[in-house]
């Protein structure tokens, strides 16, 4: 009865997102986040039917269609003023979800070689350290997308192209910024974001193993 509950809970999660993303097309279907609407969408879809094959939880099906539901709200300007947390930039906020939730995603994959045992061993440090280095891998390929998408198409919004929020600058850099250019302190930023999404991944990862002692269903 459970697993039923947990497999339709799956189809709630893709329905409503895929829905929320359609709204948010309709309604800014004119903006570069078009692109992204479509890719995410498409993405939503493609988790959902490997949800099997990747060993997926519904917390991690729900973590990853939360983080994309974030992203293309940004469709809406809050890359340029965050309506949430004021004082974090946005750009921060939807890297550090976003690679949190793709790198639950590998360790869900991984996960069957992962033992509920009552200390670490060896292997458990190694496999923690591989999937940290597939979330800050996820999040490289995100900033090689994002600089592709610049030289294709040139200053824009969302995740193919350089725009709004990319780069507010956590302190003032002054004349850095001017000889090196906005576009390296934001992959900077993008990359340090991406490595606190990973850990924290990883971290839940260990508790969920090591203290709590649960495997994952």
């Amino acid at each position: 009865m459970a697993k039923k509950v947990r497999v339709e809970l799956k189809w709630v999660v893709m329905t409503a997102t895929l829905s929320l993303i359609a709204l948010i097309a309709l309604l800014k279907y004119n903006t570069g986040y078009f692109k992204d609407l479509i890719f995410t969408g498409a993405i939503v879809t493609i988790l959902f039917l490997l949800y099997e094959r990747l060993r997926m939880t519904p917390e991690t099906y729900a973590a990853v269609c939360l983080a994309i539901i974030v992203h293309n709200l940004g469709a809406f300007g809050f890359y340029g003023n965050n309506p949430i947390l004021p004082s974090i930039p946005y750009d921060v906020i939807t890297h550090v979800m976003g690679i949190f939730a793709a790198t639950l995603i590998a360790a869900n994959f991984l996960s069957h070689y992962l033992k509920v045992r009552k200390d670490f061993v060896a292997k458990d440090i190694i496999l923690l350290c591989v999937i940290f280095l597939v979330g800050l891998g996820i999040g490289s390929v995100v900033e090689t997308m994002e600089f592709t998408g610049y030289l294709m198409w040139g200053a824009g919004e969302g995740f193919f192209q350089f725009g709004t929020g990319d780069y507010n600058g956590i302190s003032d850099c002054g004349k850095l910024t001017d000889i090196v250019g906005g576009g390296y302190f934001d992959t900077m930023e993008d990359l340090i974001a991406n490595m606190f999404g990973a850990a924290a991944a990883v971290i839940l990862m260990g508790i969920n193993f090591f203290v709590l002692k649960r495997e994952l269903v």
